[in-house]
């Protein structure tokens, strides 16, 4: 991207037009980790690789199951926003988007402070606990593969020289694989001209270690809502991950109304999940569901996509709560107001694959 962008090919109306024709998921959103990701979960697991220090924010890495804390992020990650008050970091299945440690409007799971995205910009210091660990784990490595890197940007560069100084103790050995040549290419031991992932099948060939899976799926997921609306009314929601904005990626969707045990009926609703033009609220369908409250009936949610269809949630709509000293035909203002107020929310989660990568295995 990087690369495009500095020869100015990097098309921003192309990448929003496929933006929408992913149902609003962004690229990041959409990636899968690479046959090196996989790798190096597997290399960690062997207890090959003590820790991964990563220039990326696209999040790949906690994606393809790599230990949080054998991963040092020094420009943060989208997927990642962190409290203010107690520094605990939550991962997001959705892009948190802003950049530069802004308040992300949510509070933290722990201690009830407020988060920040943890993507830096250009001119913001580095997060000192994955520069700590990135600084260790140079101090005492026997070797440094660079995969990937241009070692272009600081501190990257630093800990690759740090490292390749201690190799007269042999110790602190630096291999660099990357197409171009970089600034650190005297200090190597070996340098690679070739993809990195024809170098990590070769390496782990070499070293006979299968990956942890062979392919991996990138899913959307999102939660269904019944919720009340008016005295006699209530909303079936759809909502994406972050529980605000219209779920993503997922394509067209029916709500059937049926019995419990019952296959879905005639749809009282279809239409497409994500829609730019819908209100943020992520709502979909606002239906009369009082005929069917105390009834036992389910909300269900049909997701049709390539000719198949998949029920993606069923929620029972709650029965209808009436104040025990409101007549059923006198009720005042605040006795409404109770009646909407105390009505429970029905939700269940669901989850959508959506892409599939398929490892060649070694």
């Amino acid at each position: 991207m990087w690369t495009l962008e500095a020869r100015g090919e990097l098309d921003a109306a192309a990448l929003r037009e496929a933006e929408l024709a992913a149902g609003g998921l962004t690229v990041f959103e959409r990636a899968v980790p690479s046959y090196t990701h996989a790798a190096l979960v597997a290399l960690a697991r062997a207890g090959r690789v003590a820790g991964v220090v990563s220039q990326n924010v696209d999040g790949l890495h906690v994606v393809s199951g790599l230990p949080r804390e054998q991963l040092a992020e020094l420009h943060g990650n989208l997927f990642v926003e962190a409290c203010d008050a107690c520094g605990h970091e939550a991962v997001r299945p959705f892009e948190i988007r802003s950049v530069g440690c802004r308040p992300t409007g949510r509070r933290c799971d722990r201690c009830g402070g407020p988060y920040r995205d943890t993507a830096l910009d250009w001119d913001q210091p580095l997060p000192p606990r994955h520069l700590k660990r990135a600084d260790a784990w140079t101090a005492r490595c026997d070797l440094s593969l660079c995969l990937g890197t241009s070692l272009q940007m600081e501190p990257a560069t630093a800990l690759a020289v740090r490292c390749a100084r201690r190799r007269k103790a042999s110790r602190g050995r630096v291999v660099i694989v990357n197409l171009q040549p970089t600034r650190v290419d005297r200090l190597a031991a070996l340098m690679i001209r070739a993809p990195v992932d024809t170098v990590m099948r070769l390496v782990m060939r070499r070293l006979a270690l299968p990956l942890p899976y062979t392919a991996f799926t990138r899913s959307a997921e999102g939660q269904v809502g019944v919720v009340r609306t008016g005295r006699q009314r209530a909303s079936v929601r759809l909502r994406g991950a972050d529980g605000a904005g219209p779920c993503r990626g997922v394509g067209e969707v029916a709500v059937h109304l049926a019995a419990d045990t019952a296959p879905p009926g005639q749809p009282v609703w279809r239409g497409p999940l994500y829609d730019p033009a819908r209100p943020a609220t992520g709502e979909v369908a606002d239906v009369d569901l009082s005929r069917w409250a105390d009834t036992g009936a389910v909300a269900v949610v049909v997701l049709t996509r390539a000719g198949e269809t998949t029920v993606l949630a069923r929620v029972a709509v709650p029965a209808w709560p009436v104040p025990d000293d409101v007549e059923a035909g006198d009720r005042p203002k605040r006795a409404r107001r109770m009646h909407r107020d105390s009505f429970p929310t029905a939700t269940a989660p669901f989850t959508v694959p959506l892409h599939t990568i398929h490892y060649d295995d070694v």
